[in-house]
């Protein structure tokens, strides 16, 4: 869904967030992929 305002864009970032922040197997699968590998360390 496209933001149409401000506060709506917001609303949805922070909703995305929680709902990858609640997901952990998704997290650690991003510093296994090669291009951000070296953050893991």
């Amino acid at each position: 869904t496209s933001a149409r305002s401000k506060d709506e864009l917001e609303q949805n970032v922070r909703s995305h967030l929680r709902i990858l922040q609640s997901d952990s197997a998704k997290i650690t699968s991003f510093f296994h992929a090669p291009l951000t590998k070296y953050a893991a360390l």
